[in-house]
């Protein structure tokens, strides 16, 4: 499973639905079977991309 494309998945759907990639995630996360070391790598990716939207990365 690649944990990235999930995320940018999730992403595409926060835009069509007005939310965001960790919104889906934390909507569904009870639905969902990831080991620890995947949940970390998926709250990093959403730290990422929040990082990106404040304009810290250019």
């Amino acid at each position: 499973m690649n944990l990235m494309h999930m995320v940018i998945d999730w992403t595409a759907m926060g835009y069509k639905f007005g939310d965001t990639a960790q919104i889906f995630y934390e909507a569904h996360k009870d639905e969902m079977n990831f080991t620890d070391d995947q949940i970390k790598f998926i709250y990093e990716i959403f730290q990422h991309l929040q990082h990106y939207k404040d304009g810290a990365v250019k």
